[in-house]
């Protein structure tokens, strides 16, 4: 499976927890990339085609490092995530110093979202019926394999309206790719 099939999604937003005021937003000066966080991407869950969320609980440094990270959430656990997270930290920084509120978030606890996302494709065909809907959809491809996307994504398509901004003619049939993001699964061996 090729690398580039995975992508890492990084959620901007982090909170400062236990705040009774509204606390100063870390403001931050830069991330891992998702190249960063597809490197880091743990091997079981890459073999699994599985995708993940981690939030960690950083202390933010005078120098706007993130230090004493620990692993808060993890989903699903037990292929990496957290460990690929606790990784990851280290390409983040935060403005420590400068105008306005910035040295206000020097030693607080921040709660840092990371996500590893997998993005999937389903490759349909179908039948147009007399008024120009879709009909009798098949999945002719799909990825990750043999977690029922295909068959999903045929059954929406069915009685969609062709549109030739989504669907492109195929001799008598339509045919179409859906991209999306690979949802979490928090129990992926049941």
């Amino acid at each position: 499976m090729a690398a580039g099939t995975f992508l890492a999604g990084l959620i901007a937003a982090a909170t400062l927890p236990g705040a009774s005021a509204p606390a100063p937003q870390p403001q931050w000066l830069s991330r891992p990339s998702g190249e960063d966080i597809a490197r880091l991407y743990p091997p079981k869950a890459r073999e699994r085609v599985l995708s993940g969320r981690v939030v960690l609980a950083c202390v933010i440094s005078a120098s706007g490092r993130l230090q004493d990270c620990r692993v808060v959430e993890e989903t699903p656990r037990g292929y990496g995530f957290g460990e690929a997270a606790l990784r990851a930290a280290g390409r983040y920084v935060v403005r420590a110093d400068g105008p306005g509120d910035a040295a206000a978030v020097v030693g607080r606890t921040v709660n840092l979202p990371v996500a590893f996302t997998v993005r999937g494709w389903v490759d349909l065909r179908c039948g147009v019926d007399p008024k120009g809907r879709a009909k009798g959809c098949r999945a002719v491809g799909e990825h990750p394999p043999g977690r029922g996307f295909g068959a999903l994504y045929a059954r929406a398509a069915e009685g969609m309206a062709f549109d030739p901004e989504v669907f492109r003619r195929r001799g008598d049939e339509l045919e179409t790719t859906v991209s999306f993001d690979v949802p979490v699964d928090p129990s992926p061996d049941s």
